[in-house]
């Protein structure tokens, strides 16, 4: 009697993680599925969408999002959440160019905007652990804060490169794929060494 009480015991637990596991299994083959049916769609709608032009195309669009989302996905994953990154992002892309006129090389300009994304990153945690305020107040704070500061600077214009090669992460490499895209895949690469469960 003990055994087969200690047996119906267990069944749910097993029958939770089996479930989990199912559910898992649908959602990643539906994913999949919706994707298959789009690429088939618009195939369909045009002669111009399953080409290799029209996939650089989408592959540059997605890269910049792709990179920041690694970021992003870490944040989630431990429990929290950045905003900040909207306005970072746009910052550092505008100090850059910047910098890089105004001949600072591009190895150099490239450790400044890291320093600012750290900063931004150190005044973020610094707020959120030390005073309290809560993660989505203070990082679209920060948000804004940033944001603002790169449309200012910019007075809303394009900021340009006075020499075209100095964009090298936009400057295309092999094949005509932008050196960004070839950054993106590197990273989810190592991402998911480092993080499987990624």
């Amino acid at each position: 009697m003990q055994e087969a009480a200690r047996a119906s015991e267990e069944e749910p637990a097993d029958r939770a993680p089996r479930g989990d596991a199912v559910r898992q299994r649908i959602q990643s083959v539906g994913i999949g599925a919706v994707f298959v049916i789009i690429v088939v769609t618009f195939t369909a709608l045009t002669d111009q969408f399953f080409t290799s032009s029209n996939a650089i195309n989408i592959l540059a669009g997605a890269a910049v999002i792709g990179i920041v989302a690694i970021g992003q996905t870490l944040a989630i994953i431990s429990g929290g959440f950045d905003l900040s990154v909207g306005g970072t992002v746009p910052l550092g892309s505008v100090l850059f160019a910047i910098w890089v006129n105004a001949g600072y090389g591009l190895p150099l300009s490239i450790l400044l905007v890291l320093l600012v994304g750290g900063v931004v990153g150190l005044v973020n945690g610094l707020v959120i652990s030390k005073v309290g305020v809560n993660p989505l107040i203070t990082t679209l704070a920060t948000l804004s804060i940033t944001g603002g500061l790169a449309f200012t600077i910019t007075g809303g214009q394009t900021k340009t490169f006075n020499n075209p090669g100095d964009g090298l992460l936009a400057n295309p490499s092999l094949g005509g794929i932008p050196n960004y895209v070839g950054l993106l895949i590197v990273r989810n690469w190592s991402g998911a060494l480092k993080c499987p469960a990624l």
